[in-house]
């Protein structure tokens, strides 16, 4: 299957192996801003022309230059293990050219795939994932990457690269141990029961979340709404983001308002309403379809009333249409 990508070492300047810089070419449309700065994972920070992120055991420095990505990771590796990396990451393995011809057949997301081609959905480790959006409950995202960061601070790994130190993010073990109290201590509030829950549910029961992606939706999604703090909601960006589940449509208020405008004339839905309607209405590529209605502003300004559209002819009829992010 084609990566989208090609790859060679920079040969820019004679320190550009000590650097360990990775050159890569990009075939199909990317924008590192957008697919970084949509609110979709909360560790990345941009510096001048680059954005970092820690990812598992390594730091990721990475910059874009039109069709091309520079790309770093600390400690170094070699070229093709950089490859990898950036390739799972950003899911270069889509067809993003595909998706979004299938997608545009509904008007609205042609009109939002216009200006956020671009975007697209980043692949994260599913236990990281879970943490980060049980911090998100009733939250928003400058909160959120707060909590992150606080808990990777106090319990993970220190890692330092260009100067400051950056943190892996905390183990199973490292918040089963932990007491609420200390992490109420990091300010993640009542969400503090949520993450030792979640933590010692994993460890106790030896679940493995990666094995999650090779699950059908409906069992996945069953599974983690067991967990304590787990709503709909969480549950979907967990499987859309982390788990391969690209037909996952996660509903917040934001989008169902959006929904209920756009879509159905006003008419007011219930989230599960919602959920099940844009499984139908999207099909296998409903979480793509969210990135570029919603984080694509377009659902959100209908939502808020700063535009005025209309799109309900391109709905199922089997349904009968008629600034932060909140988690």
């Amino acid at each position: 299957m084609s990566t989208g990508l090609h790859l060679r070492e920079k040969k820019k300047a004679p320190d550009s192996k000590k650097t360990g810089e990775v050159e890569v070419e990009l075939t199909q449309p990317f924008s590192l801003e957008q697919s970084a700065e949509c609110g979709q994972a909360f560790r990345w920070e941009r510096s001048g022309d680059s954005y970092y992120s820690v990812l598992g055991d390594v730091v990721l420095k990475v910059r874009q230059e039109g069709a091309k990505l520079f790309a770093r990771l600390c400690p170094d590796r070699d070229c093709f293990s950089t490859l990898s990396l950036v390739g799972d990451v950003f899911r270069f393995d889509d067809n993003v050219d595909g998706i979004i011809a299938e997608l545009s057949a509904d008007p609205l997301i042609a009109e939002s795939v216009s200006s956020h081609r671009g975007l697209r959905l980043i692949r994260q480790d599913p236990w990281e994932c879970l943490i980060s959006y049980l911090c998100s409950i009733n939250s928003n995202i400058p909160r959120i990457k707060g909590d992150v960061e606080r808990l990777s601070r106090k319990y993970g790994r220190e890692i330092a690269f260009d100067g400051r130190p950056f943190y892996t993010f905390p183990s199973v073990d490292a918040l089963a141990g932990a007491e609420e109290d200390e992490l109420r201590k990091l300010k993640t509030g009542f969400r503090a029961k949520y993450i030792v829950s979640a933590a010692r549910k994993v460890k106790d029961e030896k679940i493995d979340l990666i094995s999650f992606r090779k699950r059908s939706y409906e069992d996945a999604f069953e599974e983690l709404c067991t967990f304590n703090g787990v709503g709909p909601k969480v549950a979907d960006c967990v499987l859309l983001f982390s788990m391969d589940k690209l037909e996952a449509f996660p509903v917040d208020r934001w989008v169902r308002r959006g929904v209920e405008l756009v879509y159905f004339g006003g008419r007011k839905l219930t989230e599960k309403r919602v959920r099940e309607w844009s499984r139908m209405h999207f099909g296998r590529f409903a979480g793509y379809a969210q990135e570029y209605l919603f984080y694509g502003s377009r659902l959100r300004e209908l939502a808020a009333g700063i535009t005025s559209h209309n799109v309900s002819a391109g709905a199922d009829k089997s349904v009968s249409p008629a600034g932060n992010r909140q988690n």
